[in-house]
């Protein structure tokens, strides 16, 4: 019995060894780095990207939620990732960016529902295509959300060297990076390290510049048939509100905008986008500090294509105009953290289509 002991364990001494290396490496990347550990790097330093392509979003936004208590939170989709602290200059540590990227409103809600301390302010972006018909709440992230750490670091693991075997970092550059100490970090993961693509400390996302096309594809949900408002999703939103109202918290919610070639195409597209704007309308007039935005049409707000990352996703400059049109509505509510001639006179001296802020 201890022969056949001594050769299992003479056998399994590589692959153990194997295993350990490959995780440690892929620690010390950050790809396996628990998020708390994440967090507070990027709370100390906060020029620290985090790789963003991760399916670990979700628990790292819930993590760094709670441990920030920010007064003023913005939960969503991708369509609201360029709200960034600048935004509230008076006070840009009271703000944290809660959107997590193809979230529907099952995920947002269900984000909601793990906030320890409430905000003051709740900036919510509502996806129109939610509220189509067909919506049933699929919370797309629900299978990881209650993760266990270490399961998590071991899935980060084996995720990262599949992606190196499949060449999205070169050899070279892995080497690199593992020479460069923990404490000089600021690129955490493969997007980030290669691409300078991820998640800042304010939980907002540095984003590709060259997305395109500006015009929705065919087969998206947009054009999907149906032209009543979804109850399910309605139901969701009429739940936030009543929890909002009963703790005292201000939520302005929108719909984002469409880049103007995309918006010409809705005039053909199925109701649902009308109905469900004027059926949240409706539900938010029977809320107090409670106010919906149709942004659905860019023209009003004078934003163009250019200012657009694709059909649908706002740049950081379609962004702050969006956020001005708000602050101009809500200058008693938002006024105390930003500062609206300051920010219009950033946009005014910026000349990029996209961006505004370094």
């Amino acid at each position: 019995m201890k022969i056949f002991a001594l050769k299992l364990v003479f056998f399994l001494t590589p692959f153990t060894v194997l295993i350990i290396a490959g995780f440690a490496i892929a620690w010390r990347v950050g790809v396996a780095l628990p998020q708390a550990a994440v967090i507070q790097m990027q709370s100390d330093n906060h020029a620290i990207l985090y790789d963003s392509s991760s399916r670990n979003m979700f628990a790292y936004k819930e993590v760094a939620i709670n441990r920030y208590q920010p007064r003023i939170l913005v939960l969503g989709s991708s369509r609201a990732t360029l709200f960034r602290a600048e935004l509230f200059g008076n006070d840009p540590d009271a703000f944290y960016n809660g959107f997590v990227a193809a979230a529907d409103l099952g995920t947002i809600y269900e984000l909601w529902t793990r906030i320890d301390v409430y905000p003051d302010i709740l900036l919510l972006e509502l996806n129109s295509t939610n509220f189509r018909s067909q919506f049933h709440d699929s919370n797309i992230y629900r299978y990881d959300v209650d993760l266990g750490q270490i399961e998590f670091s071991m899935g980060q693991s084996a995720q990262f060297w599949q992606q190196l075997i499949n060449g999205q970092m070169p050899t070279r550059t892995l080497i690199n990076e593992l020479q460069i100490p923990m404490s000089d970090r600021t690129r955490l993961g493969i997007s980030a390290i290669q691409s300078d693509l991820g998640l800042r400390y304010d939980g907002s996302q540095v984003f590709p510049y060259s997305r395109q096309p500006i015009t929705i594809p065919t087969q998206h949900a947009t054009f999907e048939a149906g032209e009543k408002a979804s109850p399910i999703a309605l139901a969701l939103v009429a739940d936030i509100l009543q929890t909002t109202q009963a703790e005292d918290i201000t939520v302005i919610a929108y719909f984002p905008p469409y880049s103007p070639a995309a918006f010409a195409q809705l005039t053909d597209a199925p109701g649902y986008h009308q109905n469900a704007a004027r059926a949240l309308e409706s539900l938010f007039s029977g809320y107090d500090n409670a106010q919906f935005f149709d942004f659905t049409n860019p023209n009003p707000l004078n934003i163009n294509n250019d200012m657009m990352l694709d059909y649908w996703h706002m740049s950081e400059r379609a962004t702050l105009m969006l956020y001005l049109e708000m602050l101009r509505q809500n200058p008693d509510v938002l006024g105390q953290f930003s500062d609206e001639v300051a920010l219009r006179q950033q946009l005014e001296a910026s000349s990029d289509p996209k961006q505004v802020f370094d």
